[in-house]
């Protein structure tokens, strides 16, 4: 947020409560950090063969192969994309979880990433 309760993104006037702004939905500086969770007014077109990520507004994962493309055998290495359609991120810790068929739980990590810049893979 910007000088008195004005929002840094679109400039709207927000009552000093606020957390997100009242115009654009863009996180306040009061507000505290975390993934976001208010959608973007105008998001990015997701490109095929992305799914929604669990409890994350606009960001979305697809599977492939480690080497670029889709998966051959399904024996190979796995590759994960993160797409971002909504708000600029920075700083940000995804957690890549595999379940088996049985909803058992067979990896976990997380994953830090820099930045994940509106529209980008």
């Amino acid at each position: 947020m910007g000088r008195d309760g004005v929002c840094g993104e679109c400039g709207a006037e927000n009552l000093p409560v606020a957390h997100f702004c009242c115009q654009c939905g863009a996180p306040l500086d009061s507000a505290p950090r975390s993934v976001g969770r208010a959608r973007h007014p105008a998001p990015s077109a997701v490109p095929e063969g992305y799914h929604a990520c669990d409890r994350a507004a606009d960001l979305y994962y697809r599977i492939g192969s480690a080497w670029g493309g889709r998966r051959l055998l399904g024996t190979e290495n796995l590759g994960i994309s993160i797409f971002n359609a909504g708000y600029a991120l920075e700083q940000l810790e995804v957690r890549v979880i595999g379940v088996n068929a049985v909803g058992r739980t067979v990896f976990d990590f997380p994953q830090k990433l820099a930045s994940a810049p509106k529209g980008a893979e």
